[in-house]
């Protein structure tokens, strides 16, 4: 049976209830990745120079006030998690006498490539990570392609998931019309303060106000999408395949358009929302 995959870092993204409210969709909490949360205590010690225990305490205050503790003991939880794992996938190949080489290997996956997106190509992962690859023989590397093709298509791999224009398919807004937002509606009423319509004498905290209420009713501020909800159901996510059998991960999604209160004041946001998520078995 041939395998193919797309290796990269081991940098799990943690979530659970005390994580830190998601900036742009409400209702949802943030992922905080377990190597930033590491990487933050490196830049302290190593590249600020902070050494002192006091002035290290001090660091730790500064981060527990924006991220609860309990979010950072999740954190260490699944670090100390994705190390377990990576070490007895290693020894399903490797010696028990390849100790030394399975924790360096680890180490260059979990903390040494920095970046999560990174991807590891069989070059890289032959000669830098000494892992065991084999180039496959032409014919059967052309059928590899056909399969990831097919995969491209079913996951629409080169359409960025865009809720907005999700929204606008799913109930039929003219595909051109751009959302409006506070900022937009504001821009709009001080080109008519211009043009000597009398806005002047309007506080600026009731003209937000104004637009935010403006939004749904104003032409173009996102058609009949605005204020719906909508469902999108079977949302493909991730295909395991092997001869005997074909199983995906599929997720029914809810997108509504709302309001979130930001610096600049409220602006426009779409509130994306997970109704089930489960795993099915392909004919």
């Amino acid at each position: 049976m041939h395998k193919m995959g797309c290796l990269g870092p081991i940098d799990p993204s943690v979530a659970n209830i005390f994580n830190p409210a998601h900036p742009s969709s409400p209702g949802q909490t943030a992922p905080i990745s377990v190597e930033d949360v590491t990487a933050f205590f490196k830049l302290v010690k190593d590249e600020v120079g902070i050494t002192h225990e006091d002035e290290l305490v001090q660091s730790l205050i500064a981060l527990t006030e924006k991220i609860h503790p309990l979010a950072l003991g999740n954190v260490q939880r699944h670090h100390n998690q994705s190390r377990m794992m990576a070490r007895k996938l290693l020894r399903l190949h490797m010696s028990e006498s390849q100790g030394h080489e399975i924790e360096q290997l680890i180490d260059t996956l979990k903390s040494n490539l920095f970046f999560h997106a990174h991807p590891i190509n069989r070059v890289e992962a032959k000669a830098d990570l000494k892992l065991k690859v084999v180039d496959p023989p032409p014919e059967v590397e052309a059928l590899m392609w056909k399969l990831y093709l097919e995969y491209e298509n079913d996951l629409k791999l080169n359409e960025p998931f865009n809720p907005v224009r999700e929204m606008r398919l799913k109930l039929g807004d003219p595909p051109g019309q751009a959302p409006l937002t506070t900022a937009r509606i504001l821009q709009q009423i001080q080109e008519l303060a211009k043009q000597g319509v009398g806005v002047g004498a309007i506080p600026e905290e009731a003209l937000v106000k104004l637009a935010v209420a403006m939004i749904p009713f104003v032409e173009g501020s996102g058609g009949v999408s605005a204020g719906k909800k909508v469902n999108l159901d079977a949302i493909p996510g991730v295909y395991v395949e092997s001869v005997w059998r074909a199983d995906v991960f599929k997720t029914d999604l809810a997108l509504e358009r709302t309001s979130v209160n930001t610096p600049g004041g409220p602006q426009e946001a779409i509130k994306q929302e997970a109704l089930w998520q489960r795993w099915e078995r392909e004919e």
